[in-house]
């Protein structure tokens, strides 16, 4: 199980890298951030509802990371589990 979760860690680490290789650096400083947020989503209906899932969200979208989490259909942990378009400041329900 501890083998497992640190497997998962490192697939969250190694996608939060290449995600921040893959916005252009004017982008960053345009945004007011990325912000993360540990435990259950504020995705509305979302399905990553562990202690330790992430969610990670700016002005535009939100994403949420199974940590703890089972997904669904044989996606291992660490996937992309949720997502949701940010306007108006408020998250969108599919």
């Amino acid at each position: 199980m501890k083998k497992q979760f640190n497997k998962s860690i490192k697939i969250v680490v190694l996608f939060i890298f290449l995600l921040a290789l893959l916005v252009p650096t004017a982008a960053w400083a345009e945004n007011a951030g990325v912000k993360i947020v540990v435990g259950p989503t504020p995705i509305i209906n979302g399905s990553a509802l562990g202690a330790n899932d992430l969610t990670m969200f700016n002005e535009n979208l939100a994403i949420s990371i199974a940590v703890d989490t089972a997904p669904p259909w044989g996606v291992p942990k660490g996937s992309i589990l949720d997502a949701a378009v940010i306007q108006n400041g408020a998250m969108q329900s599919e």
